[in-house]
């Protein structure tokens, strides 16, 4: 027998239980003037008696209680204790069970089983559930409560847990599931549930799109009810947009094959292939079918919706993506995001966490990611694996990565320090469109002028990559190339078809008030402020060109950077680079020291500008061998000079 009752200070009450003790009828005592419970006349055995949860048994008063004058007994206690927060369930001690393996437990007086089962009491509130005589409860694990799921036919996934330690186990042949309240008949029902594993896995039917509700309910092999399972999901679409991306699937597909999955006959998928070191297209093995785990490159005329069917991956173990010595195209195989800092790495039978397999050089600690049109990286203990989102992994050798089914991502950043200098650049092709970007330069505390751990290697390029820059130290391509000193000096690797204008921008800028970069090519060093770019396009048959970068600081002089000779349609200019504001004059003159040509004094601010020159003779100076000399006085009277050779033809 239960009840709710009100205890405290008056608000909605909690559960009360009242166990009936038929025993005690079976064991009548004879009266000893003191009375609890007037059907029996036993103070120590009661035939009725409210269950208190936290198990103190003090209800009950010693005071003798007296009847009242027409020879029956009072519906009260004696005493002062009229109960207390503790009795109720939950109650207090949010105890949520009553069976004979709790405190307090469901036996009789004299110990027996009671057959009594209450468990999964609800909260207090003016309606309460609770399930009674229930030994088993079923666990939902997939899909979770209020979670959102892409496939039409997910997978439900449940654990049986025994509520009480000698309960049968579950009848396989009793669950029963139905769906937006009507009952729906699942794939593989002889095979619904692993006895050993305790796990019943059913395949759903295909589900329209939108919110659902699911209930679960079985029996065990007495025919006794199991605690049942009532969850909502949302079956979502998946879209994937038009363009260049890198995508992983967390689903093992019915059907993987990406011309089925993506609904075109021959669609633009490609994978890398770190044993050959080059890209397969669909059809090829490894970039056909769409696999968990792995990472693909897919390219679409336009967005379109993925209609998937298939189950997720077994959330109750870790995941294994085998990787080859070089560059691997990886992705989160299960529905929720994943810390990167959590994977372990297993070569030739040794399991280290991935910053021990980072110090014995098995792997890489980065991970990288394409944001269109450029790539992203993260070192670890930073990164997050998301889930749909292609990644790439160095590895140093063939070894397997090992990535646990505990939902979580990289709060915390990682400790170590910061940049004394910082630049950031941008390719940018025809019409302003940035073709690649994110490389860097820096300055590192501790690094040194060659390969280190605060070096990060570029990835390949990705699927159909026109322009390219990266930066080169020691023959390898670097996305981020720190070194120790502010003098030193680096190396762009600019990638291009030919003849193609292109754009090097400097996007951010820390520690420096300009980055210095010299084109050998065109003989010739510029002078860029965060924002500013330098202009290029490489000739027929170059292929690549490499250009020097440094970082310049605004000093307390006044300095010339860089100065050219310009040949304009209306006579001779120079171009001046200068790294702080002033009065600038510039001179041409012959080997000897004649003036030819000479402009006013003007004021350029720091950063590059353009000097007309007044020709001091009638007409054009003739073809030969000159020097170009600029002058640049500041507002503190500090003064600086540079001097040139140039040739007219």
């Amino acid at each position: 027998m239960v009840t709710i009752a009100v205890f405290g200070d008056g608000a909605v009450g909690s559960l009360l239980i009242w166990h009936v003790d038929e025993r005690v009828l079976e064991h009548f005592t004879q009266p000893d003037g003191t009375y609890t419970n007037w059907l029996t006349k036993d103070p120590i055995h009661p035939f009725i008696s409210v269950v208190q949860a936290d198990g103190r048994n003090d209800l009950s008063s010693l005071t003798p209680v007296q009847p009242l004058p027409d020879g029956t007994m009072p519906i009260n206690l004696g005493g002062n204790n009229h109960g207390d927060e503790g009795d109720p369930f939950p109650g207090s001690t949010l105890n949520r069970l009553f069976t004979k393996e709790t405190d307090p437990p469901a036996l009789t007086f004299d110990g027996h089983d009671a057959g009594v089962t209450i468990v999964d009491i609800s909260d207090p509130g003016p309606t309460m559930v609770a399930y009674v005589g229930c030994r088993l409860r079923l666990v939902l694990l997939l899909p979770p409560e209020g979670s959102s799921v892409e496939t039409v036919r997910p997978t439900l996934v449940a654990k049986v847990e025994r509520i009480l330690s000698d309960a049968p186990d579950l009848d396989p042949h009793s669950v029963a599931v139905a769906i937006d309240g009507q009952e729906v008949e699942v794939e593989g029902r002889e095979e619904i549930y692993d006895p050993l594993r305790k796990e019943i896995r059913a395949k759903l039917p295909p589900l329209p799109y939108g919110l659902h509700t699911m209930d679960v309910v079985a029996k065990d092999r007495e025919g006794n009810p199991v605690v049942p399972i009532s969850a909502r999901f949302f079956v979502r679409p998946r879209v994937l947009l038009a363009g260049i991306q890198m995508i992983a699937i967390p689903y093992l597909l019915d059907n993987p094959d990406a011309s089925y999955v993506l609904s075109i006959p021959s669609p633009k998928v490609a994978r890398w292939d770190p044993v050959s070191a080059t890209y397969r297209y669909y059809p090829e093995r490894i970039a056909k079918d769409f696999l968990p785990g792995a990472g693909y490159w897919v390219k679409l005329d336009s967005s379109i919706t993925i209609r998937l069917e298939g189950e997720e991956v077994d959330v109750a173990r870790p995941f294994t993506i085998p990787l080859r010595a070089g560059w691997n195209q990886i992705g989160n195989p299960f529905p929720f995001e994943v810390g990167w800092n959590s994977a372990e790495v297993v070569h030739e039978g040794r399991r280290l966490s991935l910053s021990e397999a980072v110090k014995e050089g098995w792997i890489s600690g980065v991970i990288y990611w394409y944001e269109p049109p450029r790539y992203r990286w993260a070192r670890a203990p930073e990164g997050t694996l998301l889930p749909w989102r292609g990644y790439w992994v160095r590895a140093f050798v063939d070894c397997d990565l090992v990535l646990p089914p505990i939902p979580g991502s990289a709060q915390l950043r990682a400790a170590g320090p910061s940049p004394l200098a910082y630049a950031e650049f941008v390719l940018e092709g025809p019409w302003g469109r940035v073709e690649d970007g994110g490389d860097a330069m820096a300055v590192m505390r501790g690094a040194s002028e060659g390969l280190d751990p605060f070096d990060v290697e570029e990835p390949p390029p990705s699927l159909e990559a026109v322009g390219r820059l990266s930066l080169l130290r020691e023959g390898r391509s670097l996305t981020c190339d720190a070194t120790g000193s502010s003098r030193s000096k680096w190396t762009l690797k600019v990638e291009s078809p030919p003849r193609r204008p292109l754009r090097i921008r400097v996007a951010k800028l820390k520690g420096a008030d300009a980055v210095g970069i010299f084109d050998p090519v065109m003989g010739k060093e510029v002078l860029l402020r965060c924002g500013e770019a330098y202009a290029l396009s490489l000739r027929p048959g170059e292929g690549r060109r490499l250009l020097k970068a440094r970082f310049l600081r605004a000093s307390g002089r006044a300095r010339v950077v860089s100065l050219r000779l310009l040949r304009l349609r209306g006579g001779l200019a120079a171009e001046v680079v200068v790294t702080r504001s002033g009065r600038v004059k510039v001179e041409l003159l012959t080997p000897s020291g004649r003036v030819v040509a000479r402009s006013a004094e003007v004021s350029l601010p720091s950063g590059r500008g353009v000097v007309p020159l007044r020709l001091e003779g009638a007409g054009p100076p003739p073809a030969g061998t000159y020097v170009l000399r600029a002058r640049i006085k500041d507002a503190a009277g500090n003064e600086a000079r540079k001097a040139k050779v140039v040739v007219l033809r």
